[in-house]
């Protein structure tokens, strides 16, 4: 098998200075801690072209850690490669499910990834980590990045910013509406949805079967941008907007659901708040 890989990886790693990048079939990627997964075909298209279907190709992602929903561009295929399965999203369910359509993840996993000390840099896992358990291994911090001592000497130490929505970081703003959980978008969670930095929602992170909330007919995922016609800014828009529906009344949703604009309407009146 030709061990190459057809994603640009913007992993923790990246920090200390090493990417990676070749195109081809039968890739295989395999252990990073990655932040960004973006399966962005268009250097791959001409390749894929000649050498066959893409999902014919034998590519692998498993035993990865992933801090947030896959970002495909133009992966409209029934089944991505050989195998994707086995990861850790430290972010949540709704993450790990978002592809199971195409295949994905079905053993993967959700928690704390319980790295050393990233802060520092050290992104191995401590002995709890689940993700130990779906076969991730641990590596030495020191074998990546500038080798060469007369580099090493000149090069700046990087300031490590830990991944939003990874668990290591201050969660966004968040609330309880309906028995979903309904949050604000943070970093680069907004080009997940196709959307621009100053888009104005807000994001139905979870909504159980139990809920109310999915019973009415929201989704995990689905990002909210208005409320009875007027436009939500923030989480702290949205809660007022609820608070001030007269009772009785219904509420309309109009939102973004799986990049198709979609309305939804609540007509329980004792839900209201």
């Amino acid at each position: 098998m030709r061990r190459v890989s057809i994603l640009i990886l913007l992993a923790l790693l990246v920090c200390a200075g090493t990417a990676a990048r070749a195109a081809g079939t039968n890739s295989l990627v395999w252990n990073p801690a990655t932040d960004l997964v973006s399966a962005d075909l268009r250097g791959e298209a001409r390749e894929v072209a000649r050498v066959g279907r893409f999902e014919r190709g034998g590519d692998v992602f498993a035993r990865n850690i992933v801090m947030g929903a896959y970002r495909p561009a133009r992966m409209e295929l029934p089944k991505w490669g050989a195998a994707v399965d086995f990861n850790l999203f430290t972010t949540s369910q709704a993450d790990r499910q978002k592809f199971a359509a195409k295949g994905c993840d079905a053993n993967s996993l959700v928690g704390d990834a319980e790295f050393v000390n990233p802060s520092a840099g050290d992104f191995r896992v401590k002995a709890t980590s689940p993700a130990l358990k779906l076969g991730f291994v641990n590596f030495p911090m020191n074998q990546f990045g500038v080798q060469s001592p007369r580099l090493k000497a000149i090069a700046r130490t990087p300031e490590i910013t830990l991944p939003t929505g990874s668990g290591l970081v201050a969660a966004a703003a968040q609330t309880n509406w309906l028995g979903a959980t309904v949050r604000e978008l943070a970093g680069e969670e907004y080009s997940a949805f196709g959307l621009a930095a100053d888009a104005r929602g807000v994001l139905v992170a979870q909504a159980p079967n139990a809920s109310a909330a999915f019973r009415a007919g929201l989704l995990a995922g689905d990002f909210v941008q208005r409320v009875n016609g007027r436009m939500v800014k923030n989480l702290a828009e949205f809660v007022a907007i609820l608070g001030q529906n007269p009772a009785g009344q219904p509420f309309k949703l109009d939102l973004l659901r799986s990049y198709q604009r979609n309305t939804v309407e609540i007509f329980d009146a004792d839900h209201n708040r």
